[in-house]
């Protein structure tokens, strides 16, 4: 496994208590591999694509938290 795999495999393990480190995580992620777009009717939308599923999971993981 490369060492990015490595870094990639430890970080999707570890998932901050601290709302403001789960925030900023997930606008890492979309920052770096999503887009985010608003259609005509001022409805917004977010995609991320990743290649790792790893990757796939942590983001899903963020999402489905509360961040309130």
């Amino acid at each position: 496994m490369s060492f990015s795999g490595k870094v990639k495999e430890e970080l999707a393990g570890n998932i901050s208590p601290a709302r403001h480190c789960r925030i900023a995580e997930l606008a890492a992620f979309i920052g770096m591999c999503g887009t985010v777009a608003i259609n005509s009717f001022d409805q917004y939308s977010i995609r991320i694509h990743t290649e790792n599923l790893l990757v796939a999971r942590k983001v899903f993981t963020l999402i489905q938290k509360p961040l309130i």
